[in-house]
């Protein structure tokens, strides 16, 4: 059963913050987070590699902020949760849809009103590989 949410589940903060994804490479290296963006765990991260020599897994890079400009203002992609509660950005709200495609998060955003865009941020890593890639795709601009 494919595993996709649509913008009920993910403009609900609570609901997209107790969702995750992951992403391995064979090597014991790995992506997660949630669906939100915001990194509830020790363990979330964009790179997190597992080198032979090392007790644990190291974490590369744990997340960037994704910020897009369309129609002179800024859009925010990501959710940051902060520990008073402080929810800045809070990315989630373009979230339209999340979905799970051969294994790998697959994230549409709408961004700019009714006739705004659409963007997509595919993550994905290679076997064999501490290599993480994100792919982002306009799939509709602005009429």
């Amino acid at each position: 059963m494919p595993i996709a949410f649509d913008r009920g589940i993910c403009c609900d903060l609570n609901e997209t913050i107790s969702r995750e994804w992951l992403v391995t490479n064979g090597l014991g290296g790995y992506a997660a987070g949630t669906v939100a963006g915001v990194l509830t765990r020790m363990q979330h991260g964009l790179l997190v590699t597992s080198p032979k020599n090392a007790a644990s897994p190291q974490l590369l890079l744990a997340k960037f902020d994704e910020e897009l400009v369309f129609d002179e203002r800024k859009y925010y992609l990501g959710t940051n949760e902060y520990l008073d509660g402080t929810l800045n950005p809070a990315g989630f709200v373009h979230l339209e849809t999340f979905r799970l495609e051969e294994g790998f998060p697959v994230f549409t955003y709408h961004l700019g009103g009714i006739d705004g865009i659409v963007l997509e941020k595919r993550i994905w890593m290679t076997r064999g590989s501490n290599t993480t890639y994100i792919q982002y795709r306009l799939l509709r601009t602005a009429d």
